[in-house]
């Protein structure tokens, strides 16, 4: 893959109170937009960031209504989402109770 070329990480199955992370690692050029994001369980969708020592929460992300937590099998589009190793990442969080998986797509930069 190269620049402009689809981010399109496996999805990642996620036990009740685990979560998932997309740090561009899955990308060729190790960076990727984030444009859309997806689950089969109750989420909360975290920006972090890294210090040169470890991640750091950023934001939460919430829905167009400001709901932090998205519900159900849900998908988001339109986003715009810097992801790159060792600089920002998005983390799903499993708030459901039960298991299910999460995924990204984007474009790689």
């Amino acid at each position: 893959m190269a620049q402009n070329d689809p981010y399109l990480p496996d999805p990642v199955d996620v036990e009740e109170s685990d979560n998932a992370t997309f740090d561009g690692t899955a990308a060729e050029t190790d960076v990727a937009i984030v444009s859309g994001a997806m689950a089969t369980f109750d989420a909360e969708v975290y920006i972090d960031a890294w210090d040169g020592t470890e991640w750091q929460e950023v934001t939460q992300l919430a829905d167009a209504e400001g709901n932090a937590t998205f519900s159900g099998a849900w998908h988001t589009q339109f986003n715009r989402v810097y992801v790159g190793t060792d600089r920002r990442r998005v983390r799903i969080e499993n708030v459901s109770g039960a298991s299910g998986w999460c995924a990204v797509e984007g474009d790689e930069r």
